[in-house]
C-alpha cells in the first residue's frame, strides 16, 4: 500500500463504487420491470433510457479505472522503482 501510495496512485473504495453500480442496476431492473410495449410514451421510458445511458457510462468509467490501476500495478510489480529498468519479474515474464 505505502508504495502504491509513494508511486502517486489514486485508491478508490471499490465497495462505494460497486454499491453505487449496485444501486443504479437495481433501480434499471425496477423500471424495467414497469415497462409495457404499449406505454413507449410513458415518462418511465425515458427514465429507462437514460438510466440505462448513466448505467453504462458509469460501468465503462469503472472498467478504464480499473484497467488502468491494473496497468500501474503490473508496471509496478516488474520494474525497479528508482532506475524503472525490468526486475527480475520483468525478464521471466
Amino acid at each position: 500500500m505505502a508504495q502504491l501510495q509513494k508511486a502517486g496512485l489514486e485508491l478508490v473504495d471499490d465497495e462505494t463504487v460497486q454499491d453505487d453500480l449496485h444501486t443504479k442496476l437495481t433501480q434499471f431492473v425496477r423500471i424495467a420491470e414497469e415497462v409495457s410495449p404499449a406505454a413507449v410514451e410513458a415518462p418511465s421510458i425515458q427514465q429507462f433510457t437514460e438510466l440505462a445511458g448513466t448505467l453504462v457510462a458509469e460501468l465503462t468509467n469503472h472498467l478504464r479505472a480499473q484497467d488502468q490501476r491494473i496497468a500501474e500495478l503490473e508496471a509496478l510489480a516488474t520494474t525497479d522503482e528508482l532506475t524503472k529498468i525490468f526486475n527480475r519479474r520483468g525478464f521471466e515474464s
